[in-house]
């Protein structure tokens, strides 16, 4: 029996304005609509016609792109309808809530780290990531590739200076594309530590373990929802230093109170003796010596990823030089 179009069980401005109508119709007219008829022209005449879609993807050639896209796109599409709706939302209950209030302390810190978490625009590496965490594969790219790249040029910053730390940021998938290879493939290419933004709490000591095996720091991103009980945590598996995220939002915004950051950085100094830095809203010379008032250090991303995008590369030195200069002259 061929795969058919589900009935939508509401109307397509149901979940405005969350969701508007045109949205809505796109992604059940066109694209579930594509998915289906795709699906089942790829399966007409094979082994997999007249099986349950679970029983397709469950024995998934994944080298069958066709069949991969279409089916996960097809059985992707029937749980989005599912699990939403005009009367949906509310608090969790049950083990999902349970498992929340111990990892986060409460469901309202729960949706300020989720936000923090998606608040800037996907890069491609970061869509990779979450290819791979939804459907168990990668659909547009893959990561190895790339990942091997920025290795390769640590290796070449580690030739020409031998004492300069080296710290790479970025998604769990990232790292994990190397599989059990990644602490020792670190360790060659002069890394010193990692920041991995969406690393679960559960699989963190495993994680920090074989890293420290190979002498790599697994430096743990504190946000300003982070309460005392899973500090302490996630302090157990930590080192190199602490990043203490500022602010709530994206990065690049504007940071106004100095006072709230500096207490929460002596609450986090007073449990540990790791270095405390601070990034998210330091886009100054001026911001930057508030900072180093009360932290050990300080990180600034988007004021120099905008000099690259505006080729603008030599005010980079400068920029750099006038927030040392700043630190420095602190006290």
């Amino acid at each position: 029996m061929a795969f058919e179009l589900p009935k939508l069980n509401y109307a397509f401005d149901a979940l405005e304005p969350n969701i508007d109508a045109k949205t809505m119709e796109i992604h059940y007219g066109k694209h579930h609509n594509g998915y289906t008829n795709n699906l089942n022209n790829i399966i007409s005449g094979t082994d997999n016609e007249g099986k349950s879609i679970e029983d397709i993807l469950n024995s998934l050639d994944l080298e069958n792109k066709g069949l991969r896209n279409n089916g996960g796109g097809y059985y992707n599409h029937n749980l989005f309808w599912k699990i939403m709706g005009p009367n949906g939302g509310g608090d969790p209950s049950g083990e999902i809530s349970e498992s929340i209030n111990s990892n986060f302390g409460s469901f309202e810190n729960f949706k300020d780290e989720f936000e923090f978490a998606i608040s800037e625009p996907w890069s491609q590496k970061e869509l990779l990531s979450e290819e791979f965490k939804a459907l168990g594969f990668y659909i547009s790219n893959h990561p190895l590739s790339e990942f091997k790249d920025i290795l390769n040029l640590c290796k070449q910053i580690r030739i020409k200076n031998k004492n300069v730390p080296i710290v790479l940021m970025g998604y769990m998938n990232s790292f994990l594309s190397l599989k059990n290879k990644l602490a020792k493939e670190l360790n060659q290419a002069g890394v010193d530590g990692v920041i991995v933004v969406d690393l679960p709490y559960d699989e963190s000591k495993s994680f920090f373990n074989n890293l420290k095996k190979e002498n790599i720091d697994l430096i743990r991103l504190i946000s300003p929802t982070t309460d005392s009980k899973r500090l302490k945590r996630m302090l157990a598996s930590s080192s190199g230093y602490l990043y203490y995220v500022s602010l709530k939002g994206i990065t690049g915004a504007e940071l106004k109170n100095f006072n709230e950051v500096k207490n929460k950085v002596k609450k986090i100094k007073s449990l540990t003796n790791l270095p405390v830095v601070v990034g998210f809203g330091i886009k100054d010379a001026p911001t930057a010596k508030k900072m180093a008032s009360f932290s050990d250090g300080i990180v600034v991303g988007t004021k120099i990823i905008d000099f690259i995008e505006k080729k603008s590369t030599p005010k980079i030195s400068n920029f750099t030089k006038s927030l040392k200069k700043a630190i420095n002259s602190y006290g």
